[in-house]
């Protein structure tokens, strides 16, 4: 599944003010723009205004990797410079940035319209974000999707409440699974239905880069959703188009369907090979499933084969 390629372009002055306005508190841009990696990669991203006005913001869209393009006001007199500097880059990269299929508009402004509307006419995906109270009706309509400011708050956990810079820790299991399921439902928000792991780690990463489940002391990803499923997080289910593995939620509400069990070969079991087995078998994990007898023999033959052409000997230590 090809990624989707996103630009975003901030009316700051204009969203920062309705959330306030609003009583919705300081704006959080980490918030938001963990929002829009889960629809994709974000290529572009500028924020427009006048930052001697919101210094206090800066360092936190910085943090974001968000250029900030600097409108100092003259004599006090604003009118529409910040607006018209936003339109002017949206046009050129619409021209010059084929690769750019979706746009994103922070700000509620009517004024944007005209906008929204052309970058349509070049066949652009537009998404809009602003406060519901501050956003006019007229902006929100001619977008393919608006999303309200307080949605995306409502999903906030406590941790990104708060102003400590989680990036600076070292990321937890615990912290990892978070994000996991985190990055699962605002995937399903867009798409519903279970999602391709490789999809997920791909929302995972967009979120936070420095993730590695290898430093969490997992072998590889699949491992560590082996872990999730086994706390009840996730469920997990063979993709048979694609290979590999759907993650979806943990719903204990819904009858969790059980795979059918694999016709046993071996003969039964006794004594400490029966304890060993039981073992397996409560961490889910059967060694007399077809897949895993069909990928041992596989390997087996892979192997024997490749050192016979070299000329290797074929021993059961080896094996």
């Amino acid at each position: 599944m090809s990624e989707e390629n996103l630009c975003v372009l901030i009316d700051f002055e204009n969203i920062a003010a309705g959330t306030e306005k609003e009583g919705l508190g300081r704006f959080n841009i980490r918030m938001v723009m963990n929002r829009l990696k889960e629809k994709g990669r974000v290529l572009v991203a500028r924020a427009y205004g006048d930052w001697g006005r919101f210094a206090r913001f800066k360092q936190s869209l910085l943090e974001q990797g968000i250029t900030m393009t600097e409108l100092t006001s003259y004599r006090g007199q604003e009118k529409n410079r910040a607006d018209i500097a936003l339109v002017v880059d949206a046009m050129e990269l619409a021209f010059t940035r084929e690769y750019i299929h979706t746009y994103v508009l922070l700000s509620g402004d009517s004024d944007f319209t005209p906008l929204v509307m052309r970058l349509k006419e070049f066949n652009k995906r537009v998404i809009g974000i602003g406060t519901r109270n501050s956003t006019s009706r007229l902006l929100a309509d001619s977008c393919d999707e608006f999303i309200f400011y307080e949605n995306i708050k409502s999903r906030l956990s406590t941790a990104e409440e708060s102003n400590d810079d989680s990036s600076k820790h070292k990321l937890t299991r615990e912290k990892a699974f978070a994000l996991l399921i985190d990055s699962i439902e605002g995937i399903q928000k867009d798409r519903p239905g279970p999602v391709a792991a490789g999809v997920v780690k791909q929302s995972m990463l967009r979120k936070i880069p420095t993730f590695d489940e290898g430093e969490l002391g997992f072998s590889g990803f699949t491992r560590f959703l082996y872990q999730a499923r086994n706390k009840k997080l996730v469920t997990l289910s063979k993709d048979e188009k694609a290979g590999g593995y759907e993650v979806d939620l943990f719903n204990e509400d819904e009858d969790q369907v059980e795979p059918t069990p694999p016709v046993d070969l071996l003969p039964p079991l006794t004594g400490e090979a029966l304890r060993l087995r039981t073992i397996l078998n409560n961490k889910q994990f059967n060694p007399t499933t077809h897949m895993i007898r069909h990928t041992v023999v596989h390997e087996l033959i892979e192997h024997t084969v490749e050192r016979t052409q070299r000329k290797k000997r074929n021993t059961l230590r080896y094996t």
